[in-house]
């Protein structure tokens, strides 16, 4: 489901405040999801799940940040 512009503006302005920033990646998919079920972050089954792998990377890299 998309966002309005005014949901747009409230997230980044949520973000700004707590410090957080948001990047974009272009990442080959399918060795990313190899990556990340190698590192344990990601299970075998799941590694052709865009949302799975999302939150994967996410989570890893929230803790490589030492934020989770």
């Amino acid at each position: 489901m998309a966002l309005t512009s005014t949901q747009r503006c409230r997230e980044h302005r949520a973000r700004k405040r707590a410090g957080v920033e948001r990047f974009e990646f272009e990442l080959p998919f399918a060795p990313l999801g190899e990556t990340l079920v190698a590192a344990g972050w990601l299970g075998v089954e799941d590694r052709d799940d865009y949302d799975r792998v999302h939150a994967a990377l996410a989570r890893a890299l929230m803790e490589w940040c030492g934020v989770a």
